[in-house]
């Protein structure tokens, strides 16, 4: 009763990337005790300080349940007739107008809980979304309260709430340009979801690359909350940085200049696990009432309210434009007043900046302290 089971209590069966498997039932109370089993068994096997999560939607390679001449058999869980397969095909909506069960472990699977106050049998199309959710908490518990450690968890899925135990990145992406300027609202998007520490696959994980993209790349996910260089494993060229000088040369750069300020990201984060909120946020989430920043809202962030990050989006330029609203502003690399306060200009002002491989455009308003 550990896993998840059909109608007919058989288990749910999902082909891996270590073969065929069955997927623990999460609402059941002992199941973290049969995952933590898991990883204290590979504990003594490797030492490790952390965990990467993949696949945890929970996905697979079948479409739904995949279909196995031998199955386990056991007492019916939940009625005597085997499954509709066809219950999921008429649903009032469906996201992305698709295959529901494209790539993904069976929603007609039972998690079988004992419950003496409410029904012993959750569907899994029910509890869905709240498979990462469970699995992110208790690989954290396991660090926590088993090794006594400060848990460093990533996951690929998550519900509401899940950056309180574990870090995100944003999936499968492409080597290009789009893909990246993307990665800028994605990370918006999962602040509002509770994953302060989000980021992209640097230089994009799939198909090829071009060397001025992964420069830029580079700059722009070094002042990602979560930050790293990760593609497939292919015939495609890798994209570790030091297979270019001009991107070794641009990502070094941006990380010194992310390193200089890594207490006051420390500061936020540790702001936000008090308090909630956001780490990064469009620039119109400081001045909603100024309609001229809005073309920009996809462009550039704000870390916290005193730190703004204006990178490259596009190829071929060497320069940046971005609207300043009404404050001092002080560039961190040259330590330039590029935008000086003045009382007749309500919205502020349009600016432009030379952008090149040296350093990133990061600005810094006036009136706040930023710890070195």
């Amino acid at each position: 009763e550990m896993c998840i089971r059909d109608s007919m209590g058989q288990l749910v069966i999902g082909r891996t990337w270590v073969g065929y498997a069955a997927f623990l039932a999460w609402m059941n109370p002992n199941a973290s005790s049969v995952w933590h089993m898991g990883l204290e068994d590979m504990y003594n096997q490797v030492k490790y300080d952390g965990i990467w999560i993949d696949m945890n939607e929970a996905s697979e390679f079948c479409n739904g349940e995949c279909k196995l001449k031998k199955r386990v058999f056991s007492a019916a869980v939940h009625g005597t007739n085997p499954h509709d397969p066809k219950e999921f095909d008429d649903l009032p909506y469906i996201p992305g107008n698709s295959f529901l069960q494209f790539k993904s472990i069976a929603f007609s699977g039972y998690h079988v809980v004992d419950d003496p106050y409410g029904d012993k049998f959750y569907k899994e199309y029910n509890l869905h979304s709240l498979w990462a959710f469970h699995q992110a908490n208790a690989t954290y518990q396991f660090f926590a309260k088993i090794q006594k450690k400060r848990p460093f968890v990533m996951t690929r899925a998550n519900f509401a709430g899940t950056g309180r135990f574990a870090s995100k990145w944003q999936g499968d992406n492409h080597s290009y340009w789009e893909d990246m300027r993307y990665s800028i609202p994605g990370m918006f998007n999962f602040q509002l979801f509770g994953v302060p520490l989000i980021g992209a696959d640097i230089c994009g994980f799939g198909f090829e690359v071009e060397e001025e993209l992964c420069a830029r790349w580079m700059q722009l996910g070094a002042f990602t909350p979560f930050s790293r260089n990760h593609n497939a494993y292919s015939k495609t060229i890798h994209k570790e940085p030091y297979n270019w000088p001009r991107v070794a040369e641009a990502g070094r750069n941006a990380v010194r200049q992310k390193y200089s300020i890594l207490r006051y990201y420390y500061t936020k984060l540790f702001e936000v696990s008090l308090h909630g909120g956001t780490l990064v946020k469009p620039l119109f989430f400081d001045y909603p009432e100024n309609t001229k920043i809005y073309e920009y809202r996809n462009k550039v962030f704000m870390i916290g309210s005193a730190v703004m990050v204006v990178p490259v989006l596009e190829p071929g330029v060497e320069e940046v434009t971005t609207h300043l609203p009404n404050q001092n502003w002080f560039n961190l690399f040259t330590t330039e007043q590029i935008y000086h306060f003045d009382p007749k200009a309500k919205e502020g002002k349009k600016i432009t900046m030379k952008a090149g491989f040296d350093y990133v455009n990061i600005l810094i308003k006036g009136g706040n302290v930023i710890p070195f």
